[in-house]
């Protein structure tokens, strides 16, 4: 059955069509992924889909059981709401249910005396059981922890752009819906939250259609592909690599009929310019031909970005870090790192949210100082940072007025001098849009004119913070493309599988006690290798091969006192620390009556995880350092 069907529909924008007679339709539990060039319509197709935009022409026909939920890019809050009451307002009747039942539990915490309050609680907590609403509060606070909010009374107005996209994810998954309108959900999410995502999204029933440049994310949730290219629409069934093979030979098909109304539209424009009056009826509608057919030639597919930019030289002496460590309001981001920067370097950057990735870019550009250690810089080194929310885009200026305040000309690398217009052109800017002021422009164009802006500079290191942030997959492409021929430095923080693959040799994981792990290989071997360290250390701490005399003796001559007695401390503590965190998992499961009591025992659960992953890499330095030994029996 059809939640929805959409019947030729058709919208425009001044004169470029953006939709041109679209039909289909979306079946129950039917997980449809949505493709195409930046500004051929996709977000605005979402839109007029949850009825914020309406179509210029055509119908849309939703079903009476159809309940949909829209994400759009740039949500927008009621300000003087805290973060619970976002997701609660102009919710269904379920959570108007559960809204009332969560305020009377906050009144009688604080009137905890107070007959009225407690009797009222408790009809509602009647409500609750009648309606079957506990596992919908369960949902509620397990949604809104695995987005990372643990501060539920937080005024929406006080949250960050990546904040307020992700409650407006919450809110999406949270209310009753079995239709999804995603537009870009994966956007400012770390990996751990968008591994999160993908299962639930796979495990739920609910119809999906989604905006995503995450071709593994895609690959994974959806099982068709709506592709929006030049105001239509083709489906393509199966995977983001089937996609690409019927888009090719779509492509192929298409360009070989324009090479043919190519040459009829010559032929038929001499035939004007020979002078014809068209006054007979066959002259006449020959002349409407040609004006229709002038129309279809002059339509021109965007092509590729081209970033043929060269780079500046590389001397031998790159970056060097010594010792470095960096906090913030007493939270440790770097701990101690020490590392050379050599050529060849292309560093993929992971880890949850607020674990030091961007700092750690920012140091190496310095524009923030470390608190200890030190911080070496070639002479030959330029720096080119993608910044992720774009800082360095002003809205003020025009496209134009951006490019030129860094070259009105260059050479390209293929050593041919280009200006400024045609730079913007060759990131996909038409002339009439250069003179667009940039708060104008989409997601994905500020995320293209954001990368000129960098490589206008020539760098010969690349700090991108959350590149493919908007980015239409074609682009993602060329780019990827670039950064794997780049003879220069590059770091990359992304939450994109596939990107990190085809971009990097090593890996640097920061962890949120401060500590920064190296990893050689892509992210797949990363993921490998931390799979088979996780083994490696379950094995040894339950089977440990037996060793000589001799052995135990060398191993314990490597250890101080005071080492001994600290490994005899952890020895005891993990297990005991471990058991700990059970029970606060299972307290924050069985927690389903008290907000405030809930978000206590997920910040000291998250803490306690962070003590551990300290002590297990305490014990397993010390372990390795004294060989597997801790006490040894004594020769008779």
């Amino acid at each position: 059955m059809n939640l929805i069907a959409v019947d030729r529909i058709s919208k425009a924008y001044d004169e470029k069509v953006l939709l041109r007679d679209l039909s289909f339709g979306i079946a129950e539990g039917e997980k449809i992924s949505l493709v195409g060039q930046n500004g051929m319509g996709k977000s605005t197709l979402l839109a007029i889909l949850a009825g914020v935009v309406a179509p210029d022409a055509g119908k849309i026909m939703k079903n009476q059981a159809c309940q949909w939920e829209y994400l759009e890019q740039n949500p927008q809050f009621q300000a003087g709401l805290t973060v619970l009451e976002q997701i609660f307002d102009h919710g269904s009747a379920e959570l108007d249910e559960l809204k009332e039942y969560t305020w009377l539990l906050q009144q009688c915490n604080m009137y905890p005396t107070d007959p009225i309050w407690q009797d009222r609680l408790q009809k509602q907590t009647d409500v609750m059981e009648r309606l079957h609403l506990w596992n919908m509060e369960e949902e509620v606070k397990n949604i809104l922890s695995q987005l990372g909010f643990t501060d539920w009374q937080q005024k929406v107005e006080t949250l960050s752009g990546g904040q307020k996209r992700r409650l407006a994810l919450a809110r999406a998954l949270i209310r009753p819906a079995n239709l999804l309108l995603l537009d870009e959900p994966t956007n400012h999410l770390d990996l751990e939250s968008i591994l999160w995502l993908e299962n639930k999204l796979q495990k739920r029933k609910t119809a999906l259609l989604m905006v995503t440049h995450d071709r593994e994310f895609l690959n994974r949730v959806s099982q068709k592909i709506f592709e929006l290219d030049g105001g239509k629409l083709y489906v393509h069934q199966g995977d983001f690599q089937h996609y690409l093979t019927k888009k090719e030979e779509r492509l192929r098909v298409f360009e070989e009929q324009m090479n043919k109304k190519q040459a009829l539209y010559r032929q038929e424009l001499d035939w004007i310019h020979s002078g014809v009056q068209g006054r007979g009826t066959k002259q006449v509608a020959r002349s409407e031909r040609f004006v229709h057919l002038e129309k279809e030639v002059q339509y021109n597919r965007e092509r590729d970005m081209d970033l043929s930019f060269p780079m500046q030289r590389l001397g031998k002496k790159i970056i060097e870090l010594e010792h470095v460590s960096k906090s913030f309001q007493n939270k440790m981001v770097i701990k101690d790192f020490t590392y050379t920067f050599k050529k060849g370097d292309c560093i993929g950057l992971v880890g949850p949210n607020g674990t030091g990735k961007t700092t750690f870019l920012k140091l190496l550009t310095e524009s923030i100082e470390p608190d200890h250690g030190t911080i070496v810089r070639g002479e030959t080194l330029r720096i080119g940072f993608l910044m992720q929310h774009l800082e360095q885009l002003d809205e003020s200026l025009t496209l134009m007025q951006t490019v030129i305040q860094k070259k009105h000309y260059s050479l390209d690398a293929r050593n041919k001098e280009v200006s400024a217009a045609q730079w913007l052109e060759r990131f996909l800017f038409s002339r009439d849009k250069q003179q667009t002021k940039v708060e104008k422009l989409s997601g994905g164009e500020r995320r293209r004119l954001a990368i000129l802006n960098v490589l206008m500079d020539e760098p010969n290191v690349l700090l991108l913070d959350e590149p493919t942030n908007d980015l239409d997959l074609d682009t993602l492409l060329v780019l990827e493309d670039f950064l794997c021929d780049f003879p220069g430095i590059l770091l990359v923080v992304s939450h994109d599988r596939t990107f990190l693959n085809k971009s990097v040799n090593s890996i640097f994981e920061f962890t949120r006690h401060g500590a920064i792990r190296r990893y050689s290989g892509n992210y797949n071997d990363y993921l490998l290798k931390k799979e088979q360290g996780a083994k490696e250390k379950k094995a040894n701490k339950t089977e440990e091969k037996p060793k000589t005399l001799a052995e135990q003796r060398e191993g314990d001559t490597k250890l101080s006192y005071m080492d001994k007695k600290e490994f005899s401390r952890l020895e005891e503590a993990i297990p005991l620390l471990e058991q700990e965190i059970v029970h606060l998992e299972k307290a924050l499961l069985g927690c389903a009556e008290d907000y405030s009591k809930l978000q206590e025992i997920h910040q000291t659960l998250e803490h306690q995880k962070s003590n551990l992953e300290d002590m297990v890499d305490q014990w397993m330095r010390l372990a390795e350092k004294m060989e597997g030994a801790s006490s040894w029996p004594q020769e008779n």
